[in-house]
């Protein structure tokens, strides 16, 4: 079989599964679908769009970031754990959503919302956390 034909799709057992995923096939079966003409990549929600485009305008203001973020909460808490963070808290306490998002700054909040959003919607497959590690 060479890299450009199709793999076969076969059923696996559920202690195949359990075992994670083999490296390589994962790398090959990955590189098969991205190269693939029919491969649409998964949609970002639309909060996590419009906050891409609000962070990188340098007109836009924290309050109107948190605005838009309230909207996901998991995104929202994401933010404040890591705003709380000893690396980025500097052992003060966290009084709002917006302090946090100034505290990080528009770079790190747009890095973590494509970060989690991605999370949510590709990276959950059985195995697949351990061989990205």
């Amino acid at each position: 079989m060479t890299d450009s034909a199709p793999l076969p799709r076969t059923k696996r057992s559920a202690p195949e599964l359990d075992r994670g995923l083999d490296p390589a096939l994962l790398k090959r079966r990955l590189l098969e679908l991205f190269r693939s003409p029919a491969y649409q990549p998964p949609l970002l929600p639309a909060v996590a769009l419009e906050l891409l485009a609000l962070t990188r305008n340098p007109r836009t203001g924290a309050a109107e970031v948190v605005g838009v973020m309230g909207h996901d909460p998991i995104l929202a808490g994401q933010v404040l754990s890591l705003a709380l963070s000893a690396l980025y808290s500097g052992g003060q306490p966290m009084r709002s959503l917006e302090e946090a998002v100034t505290r990080l700054g528009f770079s790190r909040v747009s890095d973590l919302l494509l970060r989690v959003s991605l999370e949510a919607k590709v990276f959950r497959a059985p195995g697949f956390r351990d061989v990205i590690r």
